[in-house]
C-alpha cells in the first residue's frame, strides 16, 4: 500500500492517468444511470402488471369462455334435435303387426 501511495508518475504519465481516471468516472456514472433507468422501468412494469393481468382475465372471460359456452350449447341442441329426428324416423319406419 505504501508503494502505491508514494508512486508519483512522470509528467507525461500524469495526463494519461488523469484521462483514464476521468474515463473510468464517466463509465461509472453511465453505468449508474443505466442501472437507475432499469430499476425505474422494472418499478413501472411491476405497477402496470396487475392492470394488464386484469385486462387479460377480462378478455378471456368475455371472448373465449362465452364462445366455448355458445359452441357447447349449439352442439348440445344439434345433438338433441338430431336424436329426435332419428328416433321419429325409426319409429315411423318400423312396421306394425
Amino acid at each position: 500500500m505504501r508503494i502505491v501511495a508514494d508512486y508519483r508518475p512522470a509528467k507525461g504519465q500524469k495526463i494519461k492517468s488523469l484521462l483514464i481516471t476521468l474515463l473510468l468516472f464517466a463509465a461509472a456514472f453511465l453505468a449508474g444511470a443505466a442501472v437507475q433507468k432499469e430499476a425505474e422501468f422494472i418499478q413501472d412494469l411491476i405497477a402496470a402488471a396487475p392492470v394488464a393481468l386484469e385486462g387479460i382475465k377480462a378478455f378471456l372471460n368475455e371472448k373465449v369462455f362465452f364462445k366455448v359456452n355458445t359452441v357447447t350449447g349449439q352442439i348440445k341442441w344439434t345433438a338433441a334435435i338430431t336424436l329426435l329426428v332419428i328416433k321419429d324416423f325409426l319409429w315411423h319406419s318400423v312396421r306394425g303387426p
